[in-house]
């Protein structure tokens, strides 16, 4: 087994590499640090994979978008997770077989496969491959971290201690994002975010950067989403981050470590209140979800008692910036008179109409607004993935993702690895209203789950435990 120190390391290296690189992108050193830190990081990488694994989930929501090519633009830690994949098979690459049935190779393949047909045959190759590129780099990470948990190199309590201190840093900006605007007024906010979003979130063209949906109706406030500069994918990484969080607190292996401290209890209500800052009703309604999907195999009683807590304080306490409460905005989201709801309506109404037009050849990855009826609004898309997915890939694509994460689920709930069952469970619920399935920062975490789906839970104790 491997020592404590050594994994410390992991997740040390990448807390630390993200408070080096916010204070060095913030004098503008961005790229020149990225070339330089990227060569380090490489060397480290073919030493210790496992760790570089592990720092590279840590730094996720941080990692910034130093190169903008054309219609692509670069996800910094995009390339070092594909180094860290490929070092991590081929170290471990007796394991995969052990994987077999477990990791839904074949219908992730495919989907990959079927991306790549309808990017080759798009009217924007460029975007659509950038799409594929990332589908692929990050599915390696997936088969990556399974081989290296089902080596024993790593564990399942490792993997989400990383996203747990990842989702923790974030919650923090996110926090104090939304808390800032009180002191420097929601225009400062706003503009300071607009002179970030091509940094953080690769945005290139006047349509991104003037289309967009950061004020919460009704409250006047701009909602939490930086680093990740969108809603959605705010949302979506504390909703998974909240159950790793919840799961190490709950898991009888965490008796002695820090999770069953006060610190764990305070990253539980840390992630929390940064999952509600973002403002996102999709990702409350998965977290509440991936919470009941942890209760089928653990402690429901202490679930139902976090569960009916997080209740009382959404129903109990106003949100920022006027009197209604979180619960009252989570409901508004069923009057379909609400703008919201009714776009979302609209949308679905349109995605539905457009399926049978795109059957066999999808429009191509991420080009779903091309098929924009009204140019001057550019942010458009379904607002589910599933039908994203059939508009842009075709229905053998929308089989193949389905199938992906109906496989995934169906293995982890029977070998009891319930956060990765969770995780996949909490994704698919939050993106029947949303679609954050190529921003890579969400991808980095679903390759996880999927790796937690396949090669954690078990009575195993094995890898890389923190102790502190």
């Amino acid at each position: 087994m491997i020592t404590a120190g050594r994994n410390n390391a992991g997740l040390l290296a990448g807390a630390g590499a993200a408070v080096a690189s916010g204070a060095l992108i913030a004098h503008g050193s961005s790229k020149l640090v990225f070339v330089l830190a990227a060569l380090a990081f490489v060397l480290w990488a073919i030493a210790s994979p496992e760790d570089g694994a592990l720092a590279l989930l840590v730094i996720a929501p941080f990692s910034i978008y130093p190169v903008t090519v054309g219609g692509f633009s670069v996800f910094a830690i995009a390339p070092l997770v594909g180094v860290t994949s490929i070092i991590l098979l081929l170290r471990h690459r007796g394991t995969l077989a052990r994987l077999h049935g477990r990791l839904p190779m074949t219908a992730g393949a495919l989907l990959i496969a079927v991306a790549t047909v309808t990017a080759a045959l798009s009217t924007q190759p460029t975007t659509a491959f950038s799409r594929v590129l990332y589908l692929l780099i990050f599915g390696l990470f997936a088969a990556a971290v399974a081989s290296a948990m089902s080596a024993g190199q790593l564990s399942d309590h490792s993997v989400a201690q990383a996203i747990v201190v990842a989702a923790a840093a974030a919650a923090v900006a996110l926090i104090v994002q939304v808390l800032v605007q009180f002191s420097v007024g929601a225009t400062a906010v706003t503009n300071w975010l607009i002179g970030e979003l091509p940094r953080f979130a690769g945005a290139h063209t006047a349509g991104e950067l003037t289309q967009l949906n950061w004020t919460v109706g009704g409250l006047n406030i701009v909602r939490g989403i930086f680093p990740f500069m969108d809603a959605p994918g705010a949302g979506q990484f504390m909703m998974l981050g909240l159950l790793a969080a919840v799961w190490l607190r709950q898991d009888p292996r965490s008796a002695g470590s820090w999770l069953r401290s006060r610190a764990g209890v305070a990253a539980i209500v840390l992630i929390a209140a940064g999952l509600l800052m973002t403002f996102s009703r999709q990702s409350w309604v998965g977290a509440f979800v991936g919470l009941g999907a942890l209760a089928l195999r653990r402690r429901p009683g202490s679930l139902l008692l976090l569960v009916l807590a997080l209740f009382v304080v959404m129903t109990a306490v106003p949100a920022p910036g006027g009197h209604e409460t979180f619960a009252d905005y989570l409901l508004s989201a069923g009057n379909t008179s609400t703008t919201s709801t009714a776009t979302r309506l609209g949308l679905w109404q349109q995605a539905l109409q457009l399926v049978p037009h795109h059957w066999v050849i999808g429009v191509g990855p991420g080009l779903y607004s091309t098929l924009n009826p009204n140019p001057a609004n550019p942010i458009y898309y379904a607002h589910n993935v599933f039908l994203d997915e059939l508009v842009e890939l075709g229905a053998l694509g929308g089989l193949a993702l389905a199938a992906l994460l109906l496989s995934a689920m169906a293995s982890a709930y029977r070998r009891r690895a319930m956060l990765g069952f969770a995780m996949l469970a909490a994704w698919a619920t939050a993106n029947l209203f949303d679609d954050a399935l190529y921003e890579p920062r969400m991808l980095i975490l679903l390759a996880a789950a999927f790796a937690l789906a396949a090669a954690g839970g078990g009575s195993r104790v094995a890898g890389r435990r923190i102790r502190v």
